[in-house]
Formats: C-alpha cells, sequence, structure tokens
C-alpha cells in the first residue's frame, strides 16, 4: 500500500491549527467585546441610578413631611398666626410635591432605559450575569419606590391644596370672632360673607385622598354656622334674635364637638401604607 503523503498530514495539521487559532481568536473577541459590553451597561446602570439617589434627599423630605405640614392642625386650638405660618409651609409644600413629579417622571424614564440597557444583548455578558442581574433588581426596588412616590406626590398636591383652603376658613372664623367682640357690625357682616365664600371653596376640595369625612361635617357645620350668623346681623325682632342665637349654640357645639386628633391619626393612617412603601423600596435598593 502507498504510504500517506507528508503533505496532506502536514495539510491536515495546518487545518487543524487554523480552525484553533481562529476559534481561541473569536473566543478572546467574543470575552474582551463581552466584557467592554457588559461594563459600558453596568456604569451607564450605575450612573442612571445614582443621579436617582442624588435627587432623593429632597424627595425623602417631601414624602416624609406630612404631618410636619398640616395633620396636626386643631381648629380649636391652633392660633391665627400659627394658621397662617402653616398656611405658608403649605404652599410650598404643595409646589415641591407638583416639582417633585416631573422630577420623578424623568429619573423613572433614565431607569428604565438603564434596565433595558442591561437586558440588551445577553449573549455578550453571560460572565458578568451576576452583576448585572443584581444591577436590575436595585433599579428595579427604586422605580417601585418612584411609582409609589408617583402617587403620594400627586395625592398631597390635592390635600395640600384642599388644605390651604380649610386654614383660610378657620383664619376666617378668627376675623369673625375679633369684629364681634369688637362690636364692629359692618366688619362683622364682612368676615361672615368671607367665611361662607371660603367654607363653599373648601367644601369643593374636601373629598381630596386622605381628608376624613368628618372634616366635611366640620366645614358643612360652618357654613350653617355663617348662615346662621348673618340671620342674627338681619334679625328685627326679639324672637329672630333668639332663635338664631339657640341655632348658633348648636352650631357651636357641632363645631366644638369635632376630635382634632382622630383628624390628624386618620389622615397618617391613609398615607402611612404609602410611604412606608416607598420608604421600604428605597431600603431594598440601597441594600442590593
Amino acid at each position: 500500500m502507498a504510504q500517506p503523503s507528508k503533505q496532506r498530514n502536514v495539510g491536515a495539521i495546518i487545518a487543524v491549527v487554523l480552525v484553533v487559532v481562529v476559534l481561541v481568536a473569536a473566543i478572546g473577541a467574543y470575552l474582551v467585546a463581552g466584557v467592554a459590553y457588559a461594563q459600558n451597561r453596568l456604569s451607564s446602570a450605575h450612573t442612571a441610578y445614582n443621579t436617582v439617589v442624588h435627587h432623593q434627599n429632597d424627595l425623602n423630605s417631601t414624602i416624609n413631611g406630612l404631618s410636619d405640614k398640616f395633620t396636626g392642625a386643631d381648629a380649636t386650638s391652633t392660633s391665627q398666626t400659627e394658621l397662617q405660618s402653616a398656611k405658608t409651609l403649605l404652599a410650598t409644600f404643595v409646589s415641591k410635591s407638583q416639582e417633585a413629579q416631573g422630577q420623578i417622571a424623568t429619573d423613572d424614564e433614565s431607569l428604565a432605559t438603564a434596565d433595558a440597557g442591561l437586558k440588551e444583548n445577553q449573549w455578550l455578558t453571560l460572565l458578568r450575569k451576576g452583576e448585572m442581574d443584581k444591577e436590575s433588581t436595585r433599579i428595579g426596588h427604586a422605580r417601585k419606590a418612584l411609582k409609589a412616590a408617583k402617587t403620594i406626590t400627586a395625592d398631597y398636591v390635592q390635600i395640600g391644596t384642599f388644605y390651604q383652603a380649610f386654614f383660610d376658613v378657620l383664619i376666617d372664623e378668627y376675623t369673625l370672632g375679633t369684629k364681634a367682640q369688637a362690636q364692629d357690625l359692618t366688619g362683622v357682616a364682612a368676615a361672615d360673607e368671607k367665611l361662607k365664600t371660603d367654607v363653599a371653596k373648601a367644601i369643593t376640595l374636601d373629598k381630596a385622598p386622605g381628608v376624613p369625612t368628618a372634616v366635611d361635617g366640620f366645614l358643612k357645620d360652618t357654613m350653617q354656622l355663617a348662615n346662621d350668623f348673618g340671620a342674627l346681623l338681619n334679625a328685627r325682632t326679639q324672637a329672630a334674635v333668639d332663635a338664631a342665637e339657640k341655632a348658633l349654640q348648636a352650631d357651636l357645639q357641632k363645631i366644638e364637638a369635632v376630635d382634632w386628633t382622630k383628624v390628624a391619626a386618620d389622615v397618617d393612617g391613609f398615607y402611612k401604607p404609602l410611604v412606608d412603601e416607598y420608604n421600604s423600596e428605597v431600603d431594598k435598593a440601597n441594600a442590593t
């Protein structure tokens, strides 16, 4: 039999070597490209997440500052000066809540883009899958926190707007009482009309998220008080005066019966689960 050609043997060996070289080169290229690609995606995700964290200080202050602003207000014991100060704080609170909504939308969009980047071309990032999955989980918690924050701040705008109107009502009551004590009939009449107007406005806003039904009852009783006060001002007979005064006493008993401590607790109770969810997701994101 003829012996195999040495040239054929050498050619086969060269072919195998070339295949191996090409394969090694391909694997090397894959590893280099994959590591670089994964690092790029991780860096983008880190940047997006850190930017959101940078914004969280202001957001945390807004989300967790509800009870400091108005839920503890007691219509029977808070002074007129304190009410005016609280109303000023509320204006800032509402403004910050509105601003937060825009930032929340921007932050969520950047996180969504970063997370999508982590999940693109996953065949290239197999060697760093654990890191990619961890970063995606972190972003997921951050986005859940932002989702809760979006709901909370939208509700805060509504309840904050209501409480501004509500504090106007309480301030009007003080003004009415002051004018009445000074026996300034013209001032009393003007204060009573302003009270009616402000109560009517507050009633249209008192269905804001978290406002207890007791507050609506208080406002309606206050409207009745303003009407009965007007009847007293316009009374022309002793019988009419007596009837108006009796009605005013009944109105005052209803108004003074409101448990403002419970009102504050009910407002806090409404928002606590949402705030707790937000804080929980922030903590989970930071711990991932």
